[in-house]
């Protein structure tokens, strides 16, 4: 049985409410297809689960199943459909048209979608043909933080308190306790390679795999994300809790104590940021 390991989705976010064009062949036939429109400032993710572009939870659209629904606007006959092609979790688009061959022109003249490409998995530098009927990306798509190991701590949520004690002068005490609405929590890796860790060291397939980069471009900037039990299942809502930090100093960048060549993301404090 495959070891169970956790991981984070960190939002991704368009500049523009229109995304771009993608030049698509099918059968021959290149037809220029819009990306659907997305709301500023709302996060979007590639998670695989199908939700739909809602404000939920500060958004929870699934940036690759709308990618999905801008390929399936082509009028050649025949359907596309997009998965995870890893088998394990990490996010490797694969996409399968049912009756052709086809071709991802991201260097044509109106394709202006590759600002973006990464989003999906690509570099958005050459085009791709598929072979047999389907094509995986070169690249993990963004926004997902895959550890490679469970976490090793986790203090589960808890609720705090804001409490207060006085005494009167007739020597009497009182308190006072109320409960804050949202929980925290507290979450550690240990013993990460590089790779997982600084953004110098990504892998060159996965070039936004590492905790510097999920820091820098979301979580350390006070946005949303999501923090999984199991990164192999992204179904919905289920799967997952949604966390802001609470401290925005950054985790990681501390060695390991007794194994300096390896990297530990020390304790994260999270707040359960969910609607």
């Amino acid at each position: 049985m495959a070891i169970v390991q956790d991981g984070i989705l960190w939002p991704l976010r368009f500049a523009s409410t229109t995304p771009g064009d993608l030049v698509v062949t099918v059968n021959a036939a290149d037809e220029t297809l819009t990306y659907p429109t997305v709301t500023l400032l709302r996060n979007y993710y590639a998670a695989y689960d199908q939700q739909a572009d809602a404000s939920t939870d500060g958004g929870q659209g699934d940036a690759l199943e709308l990618f999905l629904t801008m390929l399936n606007t082509h009028t050649q006959a025949g359907t596309f459909s997009l998965v995870d092609g890893s088998g394990d979790g990490s996010s490797t688009t694969k996409i399968t048209h049912d009756t052709a061959e086809f071709t991802l022109k991201w260097t044509n003249g109106s394709t202006t979608l590759d600002t973006y490409s990464h989003f999906f998995g690509w570099d958005g530098t050459a085009d791709v043909t598929s072979t047999s009927l389907s094509l995986s990306a070169v690249n993990a798509a963004s926004g997902l933080w895959r550890p490679g190991c469970y976490r090793s701590e986790d203090s589960r949520e808890q609720t705090p308190y804001v409490a207060s004690t006085a005494r009167t002068t007739d020597g009497q005490v009182r308190h006072s306790r109320l409960v804050t609405p949202k929980k925290q929590r507290e979450v550690a890796w240990i013993l990460l390679n590089q790779a997982k860790v600084l953004s110098e060291y990504e892998a060159t397939t996965d070039p936004y795999g590492a905790f510097e980069t999920a820091w820098d471009d979301a979580i350390g900037k006070g946005w949303r994300f999501r923090l999984y039990n199991d990164i192999s299942t992204r179904t919905g809502p289920s799967d997952y809790t949604v966390y802001r930090s609470t401290n925005l100093d950054p985790p990681h960048h501390n060695r390991n104590a007794t194994e300096p060549t390896l990297w530990d993301v020390s304790p994260v404090s999270l707040v359960n940021a969910e609607d």
